[in-house]
């Protein structure tokens, strides 16, 4: 079997879904974002990752592409969304939120400015999300790579840095 890879299963969350209106919107997320900073929580910035139940929703509408695996397929990715994804995910944050500390960025001090959407080219739905803030007068930007809509959600991955 095949084994795929998480960027294979975010490219799947533009197939399938793209029905829904959108209901939130980058400017939203953009806020959420910021709140988790805020408050120095990665458990705040993790519910903005799909969970492992929505996951196996989009395998599930794709269940060609695993011919008769899926079972295997789902079981074989819940252990990798365990040790892999969710740890990354902890660990951008932690580390993002770090770099800001020795930067001198006060984190609960920081004020939204804007949000800047990039689309990436041949995935529709997807999308360089560059949220800038500000704090001390200096502006600064998260920028979250590979962002995504799902189900008229903006969704958030582990590829963040501060720029």
């Amino acid at each position: 079997m095949k084994s795929f890879t998480f960027l294979t299963l975010f490219s799947m969350f533009s197939t399938g879904f793209n029905n829904v209106s959108l209901i939130g919107t980058p400017e939203r997320t953009a806020l959420n974002v910021i709140s988790a900073f805020k408050h120095d929580s990665v458990d705040e910035y993790s519910k903005m990752v799909p969970s492992l139940s929505e996951f196996h929703q989009i395998m599930d509408a794709n269940d060609k592409l695993y011919g008769g695996f899926l079972t295997e397929a789902k079981r074989e990715f819940a252990i990798r969304y365990e040790r892999e994804l969710i740890p990354s995910v902890r660990q951008a944050f932690t580390s993002v939120f770090a770099e800001g500390g020795k930067r001198g960025i006060d984190w609960q001090k920081v004020e939204f400015v804007r949000v800047e959407t990039i689309e990436l080219q041949g995935h529709e739905n997807h999308a360089q999300l560059d949220i800038v803030f500000r704090e001390k007068g200096k502006e600064y930007t998260l920028r979250i790579e590979n962002a995504f809509v799902w189900r008229g959600e903006w969704r958030v991955t582990q590829f963040v840095e501060l720029i």
